[in-house]
């Protein structure tokens, strides 16, 4: 009976061994796990950090895209109402010069015409 009382009591304490063990690799674990918890919740808020401010930028260039394409109609617009305008200038001056042309043409021609008769009346002389 002796033997089976010291045999149970180095049992006892073999498992209390056993136990203590369990719980101190147990609260390893958790600490371990606390641990990649805290650096996981860490990096997503870096990440989100990082993404918020990438949104930011992208927003930021887009609207920049926008007021420089914005500036470019304005200008091709400025530009072309520029160009219609002495292209307008233009005709009228083509309009003037081609009437002068035809006011001196016609001149020219009345002038021809009081030549040639003039010319006809003397040889009918």
């Amino acid at each position: 009976l002796a033997k089976q009382q010291a045999q149970a009591i180095t049992d006892e304490h073999r498992l209390g061994a056993n136990l203590a063990a369990e719980k101190e690799q147990v609260g390893q674990l958790k600490g371990r796990l606390s641990h990649e918890r805290t650096a996981a919740s860490s990096a997503e808020a870096t990440l989100e950090a990082r993404l918020a401010a990438a949104k930011k930028r992208a927003a930021a260039t887009e609207g920049e895209l926008r007021e420089d394409l914005a500036r470019a109609r304005q200008r091709a617009r400025r530009e072309e109402a520029t160009l219609e305008g002495e292209l307008a200038a233009e005709r009228l001056a083509d309009g003037k010069a081609e009437q002068s042309l035809h006011v001196s043409l016609a001149t020219e021609k009345k002038h021809m015409q009081e030549v040639e008769s003039a010319l006809q009346a003397r040889l009918a002389k």
